[in-house]
């Protein structure tokens, strides 16, 4: 499961059945997401540090949480921020702060990746500048962390319950 999803999971808005059979997208939501993966890029090319989008998995209870972060800041400019994990939204719209689901996300990051406070940006984009505008930071907590996982757990036997009722013992593979 994708740490991106677990708000829409535990929102309602993704059903055992929607995850099972995902929605075809739109060809502009397509195109979004395009955008924003090349805002990405860009924001990496400009961060002028070997930056990689970073992943990291838990599994407990037999599901695995998969978490990419975007950025973990090391020494910069003489200050200490190691402590920290970044999430860049790549929205186009300027945001004043940050939705609930990136403070979810974000949240469940500072534990996947040991880091006791997570920022959110949004790249706000000048004539011939780039700034990275905070719009959320988030506390570490562990305690929450493992709440999510016992709820992720149980949407996950909805699905293998939903799963055995369409196809039986059947390999996901070979359907």
């Amino acid at each position: 499961y994708s740490a991106s999803e677990l708000y829409f999971i535990f929102s309602g808005k993704t059903t055992p059945e929607e995850f099972l059979n995902p929605r075809t997208r739109a060809v502009s939501e397509l195109f979004n997401m395009w955008d924003g993966n090349m805002i990405h890029y860009g924001v990496q090319e400009l961060l002028q540090r070997n930056y990689k989008e970073e992943k990291r998995e838990f599994s407990d209870f037999g599901v695995t949480l998969v978490g990419k972060a975007d950025y973990l800041p090391g020494v910069r400019e003489g200050v200490l921020n190691q402590d920290e994990v970044w999430e860049i939204k790549s929205s186009t719209k300027p945001m004043q702060a940050a939705k609930p689901w990136h403070i979810h996300q974000t949240r469940l990051y500072c534990t996947l990746f040991g880091k006791e406070t997570g920022k959110i940006f949004q790249p706000v984009r000048g004539t011939d500048t780039v700034h990275l505008k905070l719009i959320g930071t988030v506390k570490r907590d562990d305690a929450w962390f493992m709440g999510e996982i016992t709820k992720l757990y149980e949407f996950h036997r909805s699905v293998e319950a939903l799963w055995e009722t369409k196809f039986g013992n059947k390999d996901p593979a070979a359907i």
